[in-house]
């Protein structure tokens, strides 16, 4: 079988669940020929621009050295992560996302490191920003009825209470929002772009809104730019919030346009110095209708790992607090934690 651009894949590990794709070890998606079939090559060799790499021929294994995996690299987490990565999408349920040929990235990326069935957002009753609101605080049902309305930022939709944010910068570490087509630092305003989506702009305490005008910023798109930037630099925070546009986090577009959109950035997560020592996690969830699609991706996480228990965004808060050494906040407390689950 052939792809273009074997010659970087093949270094890598190969997962294959018969979908007809491949996620090589960098997190990088590939046409590949189903269980009995043969891939056809392309009709024309792309121009020769440098000779052609030395080693084994075209043809690949379809189970990885664990070393080389996306996940599955390692069998033990660490005790305490270095970097913990959220991203976050839009509107869609488990079965719109996993399994539908529209997102075959995604699809191949929770197959190949690990998903729950059954994770639910801040309640039925609420539209997107209690739940950004709910997952980054552990404020719960009444408290979370003036977010209620999707509304921008104001005295009456706004919050001092604890947060991640705030957690993590007490306990001497980094944080950063990280957000496509906002128009300048803590922002209202942008191109495709949302405060609803944005958590940070909510958190009125002092220091909240301080750190915001430093912290939270455009991140440039999923090639370029600032969160690219810390990534290639092995400079991430020990905690991003990661908001694609409103049509890349798929609010306004297709699954097809936030499979496209994760298939670019992904890779160059896994890839990352900080993700290849072993001590980061990725967490790409949506913000709403429950069940949620979701992707648990560290190199700890057991290849093909399938979580039935129920859990929700606040198990996802209550993890990275106890993945960075946090105390937890409000319905955290009570959440089941992920970290067994995934074995993050």
């Amino acid at each position: 079988p052939y792809w273009h651009g074997w010659d970087i894949a093949r270094s890598g590990a190969l997962f294959t669940d018969g979908s007809g794709y491949v996620l090589d070890g960098f997190g990088g998606l590939h046409a590949f020929a189903k269980p009995g079939a043969v891939a056809s090559p392309p009709a024309a060799k792309p121009p020769a621009t440098k000779p052609p790499p030395s080693g084994p021929p075209t043809t690949h294994p379809t189970t990885p050295p664990v070393g080389a995996s996306v996940c599955g690299a390692r069998a033990t987490p660490p005790a305490r992560y270095a970097h913990v990565i959220w991203i976050w999408m839009e509107n869609k349920s488990y079965g719109q996302v996993i399994g539908n040929a529209s997102a075959p990235y995604e699809t191949a990326l929770a197959r190949a490191c690990g998903s729950a069935t059954h994770w639910g957002d801040a309640g039925s009753q609420f539209p997107s920003e209690p739940s950004y609101i709910g997952a980054t605080s552990g404020l719960a049902g009444s408290a979370l009825d003036p977010f209620a309305g999707d509304d921008p930022p104001s005295a009456t939709v706004s919050t001092t209470a604890d947060n991640l944010f705030r957690q993590v910068r007490a306990a001497g570490g980094t944080e950063r929002s990280y957000e496509e087509g906002m128009s300048g630092t803590c922002s209202n305003t942008g191109t495709r772009y949302a405060p609803k989506h944005n958590p940070a702009v909510y958190f009125w305490a002092p220091d909240d809104r301080a750190a915001c005008a430093t912290d939270d910023i455009p991140m440039g798109s999923a090639s370029a730019g600032a969160f690219v930037d810390a990534l290639n630099a092995d400079a991430l925070p020990s905690f991003s919030f990661v908001t694609p546009d409103l049509c890349n986090d798929t609010h306004n577009c297709g699954v097809a346009t936030g499979d496209a959109f994760l298939s670019q950035l992904v890779p160059r997560i896994v890839a990352s110095p900080s993700y290849r020592r072993g001590d980061t996690a990725l967490f790409v969830v949506w913000d709403e209708d429950t069940p949620i699609p979701n992707m648990v991706v560290a190199p700890s996480v057991p290849a093909g790992t399938v979580v039935t228990t129920p859990v929700s965004h606040y198990s996802l808060l209550r993890a990275t607090e106890e993945m960075l050494g946090l105390p937890l906040l409000g319905a955290a407390n009570g959440a089941p934690s992920l970290r067994p689950l995934f074995n993050v």
